[in-house]
């Protein structure tokens, strides 16, 4: 077979040149060059948040004013040994843990142990109101049973848990040493507040409990609960 050197060359030369076109094609449209993530500047300066429970619980816009007021730490299985002295909020509290945390027990979940260690050392703890599993009760549910866990709730209540609505959380939140003792975006409410809702009140003081209602600077009432405490003639002592 005879090969025309001449012939090779040329189509050699062609070749290369669609390599190289091809090339310089895949430089234009491929993938720019390797950029740093965008970070959020903000993140270092909001303070940590604990948080149990499913945070779809929560309204998307309620996960976006958190996320405005707070960097999010999801407390993820039993050994807590390193998780950081922060506020907790608790999108779920189930019975268990309701009881166990009320009789002083930390107990065998997540939310028991973490809401009885942040009550301990004196920190913010607030509970999503339509989280409260034993409220969800229907009515065919024993009275006997139903009282228990009003009482539970009611202690741990008394021993410094917030339980509030969504629209409520970021203020129950800004306890003192929260947001650097400041207030949150768009909400009001200051050191050591707490959400007395008519709910909360209501837990405090069932049928035949006798006052006052002690209100610490910052603890809010709002006027429904002021109206049940009415209701009760329940005093109310600033």
């Amino acid at each position: 077979m005879i090969i025309d050197d001449e012939l090779v060359t040329r189509v050699t030369d062609e070749i290369l040149k669609l390599l190289k076109a091809k090339a310089s094609q895949a430089g234009q449209t491929g993938p720019g060059p390797v950029t740093a993530p965008v970070t959020d500047p903000g993140a270092k300066s909001r303070p940590t948040l604990m948080v149990v429970g499913p945070l779809d619980a929560l309204s998307e816009k309620g996960q976006g004013v958190l996320a405005e007021n707070f960097s999010i730490m999801p407390i993820r299985g039993l050994d807590q040994s390193g998780r950081p002295k922060a506020p907790l909020l608790i999108t779920s509290l189930g019975l268990q843990a309701l009881v166990q945390v009320a009789s002083g027990d930390e107990g065998c979940t997540e939310e028991g142990r973490a809401l009885l260690s942040n009550l301990l050392e004196g920190r913010s703890v607030a509970a999503l109101e339509s989280g409260v599993a034993w409220r969800k009760l229907g009515p065919l549910a024993p009275r006997v049973l139903v009282s228990l866990y009003r009482s539970a709730e009611a202690t741990l209540v008394s021993a410094g848990l917030k339980i509030v609505p969504e629209s409520g959380l970021i203020r129950a939140l800004c306890a003192q040493g929260t947001l650097g003792g400041g207030v949150a975006k768009g909400y009001p409410g200051g050191q050591g507040s707490r959400v007395l809702t008519e709910s909360v009140v209501k837990n405090l003081f069932p049928d035949g409990a006798v006052g006052p209602l002690e209100l610490r600077p910052g603890d809010i009432l709002t006027p429904l609960g002021r109206d049940y405490l009415a209701s009760k003639k329940i005093d109310i002592v600033k």
